[in-house]
């Protein structure tokens, strides 16, 4: 749940503002797992900071943004308008994002009375398994952030953060004939903040035709300081299908089925060559004047270690609501 207050003044030629976001975690995933099947997520009652900022907007030279804020190149792998985001997207799954699930060798058996201890041979599902998309943990990193004003669509970003990171993307958005284009493209530089990666670049695109269908594609690659077993970067792909149509009178109905690999991300099991490939399915339901969606959705996750440890995969399954006001 979050909660944000936007302060600003217009002239001819300028725009000029401010914004606080705040967020409340209650019950969040940190306590979910193959041990703790409870409702035991942290509630600490504090409103933690996602953006404080101001920003100067000029009718053509674009917007400047100071402060904590999203960077440039926050979310430039997930362009999508399958209309299922709110359940999932490109390496986030709302079952499973933010716990503590672990990959476990064939036969494990968990969660019973004296097996309450993971195996030294398990491995956490989030050392596997990324988008490769953050400049910085969470994508709001205090700094300078610069768009550009849009151009037939296209707009470019650019900035520079504490700690000496830096990023540029550019986003494309059109319409042409038929089908709606969404597009994202972005390249970060974090060497002066990080001992383990010099950075890393990817994109995204999605279509949607006026028949309802939409597909979506990304790819990512972190550029690795450490050496890997087999020479390679951490590289994500994703795939995405979607329909959307109107047969009820509260809105429409938006479905999904999706597949994810990741590969050779540094993880526990002592080497590189390894991927994991996850496959899910979402249905988000619309009611438009109520400014809710209900959602639903499931995923698999499937790990080849590299190595002779065979393990299980992971099932997730989930429903929520969402309220926009």
């Amino acid at each position: 749940s979050r909660v944000r207050w936007i302060a600003e003044a217009k002239g001819p030629n300028f725009t000029m503002g401010g914004v606080i976001e705040l967020g409340l975690t209650i019950n969040d995933m940190s306590g979910q797992n193959q041990v703790t099947d409870e409702n035991t997520g942290s509630d600490t009652g504090t409103l933690q900071g996602r953006r404080a900022a101001v920003y100067i907007t000029h009718k053509t030279f674009g917007t400047l943004n100071l402060g904590k804020y999203q960077a440039a190149s926050d979310g430039h792998v997930e362009a999508d308008l399958s209309g299922t985001v709110v359940s999932s997207k490109n390496g986030e799954y709302v079952g499973i994002e933010g716990g503590t699930y672990r990959f476990l060798p064939d036969a494990t058996d968990m969660g019973g009375a004296g097996n309450n201890t993971f195996p030294a041979n398990s491995v956490a599902i989030n050392t596997v398994v990324d988008q490769l998309d953050n400049l910085q943990t969470g994508g709001r990193p205090n700094g300078v952030r610069y768009t550009s004003p849009s151009f037939k669509g296209a707009s470019l970003r650019f900035g520079t953060y504490e700690g000496g990171s830096t990023d540029v993307a550019l986003h494309y958005y059109a319409t042409i004939y038929d089908t709606k284009i969404a597009a994202r493209f972005a390249a970060y530089n974090t060497s002066g903040n990080s001992t383990t990666s010099d950075g890393g670049y990817g994109g995204s695109i999605s279509a949607l035709h006026s028949s309802g269908l939409s597909l979506t594609f990304a790819g990512a690659e972190r550029d690795e300081t450490r050496e890997l077993v087999n020479g390679d970067d951490p590289t994500n792909l994703w795939v995405r299908v979607g329909y959307q149509f109107k047969s009820l009178a509260y809105g429409k109905t938006h479905l999904s089925a999706n597949w994810q690999q990741t590969d050779n991300l540094i993880s526990n099991l002592g080497t590189s060559d390894q991927d994991v490939d996850v496959w899910g399915a979402n249905i988000v339901q619309n009611f438009d004047a109520y400014g809710t969606e209900l959602y639903g959705g499931f995923a698999v996750f499937d790990l080849e270690s590299g190595n002779a440890i065979r393990y299980e995969d992971i099932d997730v399954g989930w429903v929520g609501m969402r309220v926009k006001f």
